[in-house]
């Protein structure tokens, strides 16, 4: 006896037909995935310089490049991405000297809402250095000094060149 059964695979797309019988397909990621980990430094600012990125992923991918480049500077990251009542602080690293570094990444493609360094606030400013006593308070590093610095990539909108630019202001907070 034959049953009639719909053929789950007609309406589908084609990756998803590869991966009929597996249990995640193919275009997920895990949800602990950042957006960019597993891309190198020249691959993460052209996913940025490409203009359909929404602006959280644009974010995190910003983070992400920080990331990266604090770390081939010789610095460790220590967290990312921490919440508490106040905000978040992106990243808090350790710097070759052994400083103890809240470091606020902004990311802005052109200028139309004013450069990255415009958008730290005296809120922003206020914020930070609530979110930093409370991760200090919990995490205890044991660190005699400490700094905020902000990290501010710029992406071109228009021109030729449409390189990003990366720039680290030390103590900027």
């Amino acid at each position: 006896m034959t049953q009639n059964t719909p053929d789950t695979t007609r309406n589908t797309r084609p990756s998803d037909r590869r991966n009929a019988g597996s249990e995640r397909p193919a275009d997920t990621r895990p949800a602990n995935a950042r957006p960019g980990a597993g891309l190198g430094l020249d691959a993460l600012a052209q996913r940025m310089a490409h203009g359909h990125v929404p602006a959280r992923e644009l974010g995190a991918l910003g983070e992400e490049y920080t990331c990266r480049m604090l770390e081939t500077h010789g610095w460790r990251i220590v967290d990312r991405n921490w919440h508490c009542r106040y905000g978040e602080l992106d990243v808090i690293a350790i710097d070759p000297a052994g400083t103890l570094v809240f470091v606020e990444v902004k990311t802005r493609r052109g200028h139309g809402h004013g450069t990255p360094q415009e958008a730290i606030t005296f809120r922003k400013r206020l914020t930070m250095r609530r979110s930093s006593c409370l991760w200090l308070t919990e995490k205890k590093p044991g660190m005699r000094t400490l700094r905020y610095d902000v990290v501010a990539i710029e992406i071109p909108t228009q021109g030729p060149d449409r390189m990003l630019r990366f720039t680290h202001l030390e103590g900027a907070l």
